[in-house]
């Protein structure tokens, strides 16, 4: 997600205009990166780099500030080029592939379980792996809990879903992930 919204005319920031809270801060804590475009001419290198950050890495939202409650102080003439870069026009930028000695770490591990569990989120989704996980899934006969942000990835009519797992999650699943003796996180990160 990309936000563009206004912000305090340039000329009136800090100075405690009526009813003018200044926003900005408050995008800090939750996005990836936060700007303000402050020349007309900034609006397209920030842009890019809006897009690149938001497209790299863990996905995650980006703000970007133009002058003027609606932006309109950010007007102006020129010979703009607008800076696309193909990688960036999609999500994810670049699908990293994984390294060959891990993957066959992985398939040793998942082997010599007894009771493993696959935990699958939303990496699944942004890598269009969902055939290729089912196909994973099914050729090993392990279990599948999905994250909130996972749900889509297994039919929940299939026979190797759990559903849920976590605070929100089944207890069915949380239960068979808790006895598992291989938990194996599938475009997923674990919090602590």
């Amino acid at each position: 997600m990309i936000a563009i919204s206004g912000g305090p005319q340039p000329d009136g920031r800090y100075r405690y205009v009526y009813q003018v809270v200044d926003d900005f801060p408050m995008f800090t804590p939750v996005t990836k990166w936060n700007a303000m475009v402050q020349r007309p001419d900034r609006l397209p290198d920030l842009l890019r780099q809006a897009f690149r950050t938001s497209t790299t890495g863990a996905p995650g939202p980006v703000h970007l500030e133009l002058p003027g409650r609606l932006g309109e102080q950010a007007h102006g003439e020129g010979d703009f080029v607008v800076l696309v870069e193909q990688p960036f026009t999609r999500y994810p930028a670049y699908r990293p592939a994984a390294d060959p000695d891990e993957v066959e770490k992985a398939v040793v591990l998942l082997a010599g379980a007894e009771r493993p569990v696959m935990v699958v989120g939303g990496g699944v989704t942004a890598s269009d792996a969902r055939a290729e996980l089912v196909e994973l899934a099914e050729r090993l006969s392990v279990p599948v809990a999905v994250t909130l942000n996972g749900k889509e990835n297994i039919p929940d009519d299939h026979p190797l879903s759990l559903g849920n797992v976590g605070t929100y999650g089944r207890r069915s699943a949380n239960k068979i992930v808790a006895a598992a003796d291989l938990v194996f996180f599938v475009g997923s990160r674990a919090g602590v």
